[in-house]
């Protein structure tokens, strides 16, 4: 007779059960790799979707296209617009000479679902 383990078992089993089992070890084996697989496929196709919707996002406008400044970007920003030093802002509006944030952050509007109405 031949043995085989199940749950860590050893039981007593005919030649032709211990070879089904190893037939059925092998599928569940096959199975699994195919799964992973799978799982993977899944998790590229989730990032390639993330990086359309974004990528739609930005084309619709939905999304800024560039990124917002930081705080400290917009501390920095506010400090040139009290200091009059709009030369070298990255915001100034060249056609009429102006930073559009002339007023200090308090008053910075980058727009938003509250202005689509």
């Amino acid at each position: 007779m031949a043995e085989i383990i199940i749950n860590k078992e050893k039981h007593e089993c005919a030649p032709a059960v211990a070879a089904y089992v190893k037939e059925l070890d092998k599928y569940n084996k096959a199975l699994l790799s195919d799964i992973a697989k799978k799982l993977e496929e899944i998790a590229e196709l989730k990032t390639e979707n993330a990086r359309l919707e974004e990528s739609f996002q930005r084309a619709t406008g939905a999304v800024a296209a560039d990124t917002l400044p930081t705080l400290a970007e917009m501390r920095k920003i506010s400090e040139m617009c009290r200091k009059s030093k709009c030369d070298n802002c990255p915001y100034l509006n060249k056609s009429i000479k102006k930073c559009r944030f002339v007023h200090g952050a308090d008053y910075w509007d980058f727009g938003g679902a509250d202005d689509d109405r």
